[in-house]
């Protein structure tokens, strides 16, 4: 087989490709490397595109958020920690504002 032909038979491995192997992994119930072995895809390169996408859905905006209510009381507005919010990659969002708490789980719900 000539080289311009096998080029041809070849997948076109762009991030659309992995995006759709991404979501069939993520369905398949299998480890990253079954699924990878049993899909003849490379496990390494896969990998490579998992740690882009998790790169860039890991930046941080800090943000304030101000009271509308000037009558909350000195404890609701202390320093300690209402809640942890546990994120994949050991990342953490830490809360200790019950404004904050609120509008976060009225986004959410």
């Amino acid at each position: 087989m000539k080289a311009a032909n096998l080029l041809e038979a070849l997948p076109v491995e762009d991030e659309l490709f992995w995006r759709q192997h991404d979501k069939a992994h993520q369905s398949s119930g299998l480890t990253r490397r079954e699924y990878c072995r049993k899909n003849s895809i490379d496990y390494y390169r896969f990998g490579y595109w998992l740690k882009k996408w998790s790169k860039q859905n890991t930046r941080l905006i800090k943000v304030k958020i101000k009271s509308s209510d000037n009558n909350v009381s000195p404890s609701l507005s202390s320093p300690s920690e209402l809640c942890t919010v546990r994120l994949r990659g050991g990342h953490e969002i830490k809360i200790n504002n019950v404004q904050a708490l609120s509008l976060i789980l009225e986004k959410i719900t």
